[in-house]
């Protein structure tokens, strides 16, 4: 079959964080009436399935999503599933990758966690942006980046959003999960024509934060920081168009950090009741991660991981953190 749609039997993901994939559902028989014609309306790519070499589209439209966490909000809204098969959806779109190269690419945004990308997301949203909020089928893509279908599958997902929501590549802002820094060397050799931000914050809040939520030890803390090195590194030798904001600047100064980044945008005008809007409202709410897992700050687990980091010899990375 090269494509077919699934009513949802029973959802079976392991926990509402981790990585999207197929067997998250439990799928009824193909549902496809006789001379139905394809289409990928009112859906949005969810995850790829590598063994069988399928899309995973599900019935929530990205454009429609107030979620930060896209994959989180198509787990919990879909009611179908649409399975399609690559080579298929590579026809249907009339796939060509130099004309893709060609357009104007999508906006990066990269981070180091707990410093202000979702608050982001949600500013670049209401000046025009498309903003796709961790979609989980771009996610971790770097452990595939030697599978020759890397390039295909990242690119027709983004045809995929773009054609559901009516808009152009350029206009979308693509946010990403903490865990897919590495992914930064991917998007730069398939979009490097793109504008590439990175989300870094004062690293004593930035660690209590992660502490106070995920109860992250000093090795895990200094393992993101690194990553995250790894991320603006990539895009220094690669020569990307990119921008690092600091979390405090952003909240102090959302007008500063904001006015380069929109300035594509001609219709698009700094308004301070949008801005107060967006910056009032509790960018994770109601996600799991707008109040404390552990019931207290553990300043122990804050000071180990300090005095872990006073060990790390790597200059540059110091300096880029102001260590």
């Amino acid at each position: 079959m090269k494509w077919s749609v699934h009513e949802i039997l029973r959802k079976r993901k392991c926990g509402n964080f981790s990585v999207a994939d197929s067997k998250d559902f439990e799928l009824g028989v193909d549902n496809v009436s006789d001379g139905e014609v394809f289409s990928i309306k009112g859906f949005s790519p969810y995850c790829f399935d590598y063994d069988s070499d399928h899309f995973i589209f599900v019935d929530v439209s990205a454009g429609d999503s107030e979620s930060p966490f896209l994959y989180l909000d198509q787990y919990e809204r879909s009611t179908k599933v649409l399975v399609v098969d690559r080579c298929f959806l590579s026809d249907y779109f009339n796939f060509d990758e130099e004309r893709i190269k060609e357009s104007a690419g999508p906006l990066f945004v990269f981070s180091i966690g707990r410093c202000g990308s979702t608050l982001l997301g949600r500013l670049l949203k209401s000046f025009g942006f498309f903003e796709l909020s961790e979609p989980d089928i771009l996610t971790g893509i770097d452990f595939r980046r030697d599978d020759f279908r890397v390039k295909q599958i990242a690119y027709l997902s983004f045809l995929s959003f773009c054609f559901d929501s009516g808009k152009k590549l350029g206009d979308v802002a693509v946010k990403f999960r903490s865990g897919s820094l590495y992914s930064t060397r991917v998007y730069a050799n398939l979009f490097p024509g793109s504008r590439f931000i990175f989300l870094k914050r004062n690293i004593l809040d930035w660690s209590r934060s992660f502490v106070d939520r995920f109860n992250f030890d000093a090795n895990m803390l200094i393992s993101t920081l690194r990553a995250g090195w790894f991320s603006v590194s990539c895009m220094r030798k690669n020569g990307l168009n990119y921008l690092v904001v600091n979390f405090e600047d952003l909240l102090n100064n959302p007008e500063n950090v904001l006015s380069p980044i929109i300035s594509v945008f001609e219709s698009s005008r700094l308004d301070n009741d949008m801005l107060d809007l967006a910056l009032s409202k509790n960018s994770q709410k109601g996600t799991g991660l707008d109040k404390p897992i552990s019931v207290s700050l553990e300043d122990s687990r804050v000071s180990e991981f300090l005095s872990e980091l006073d060990k790390v010899k790597d200059k540059e990375m110091r300096k880029f953190y102001h260590l």
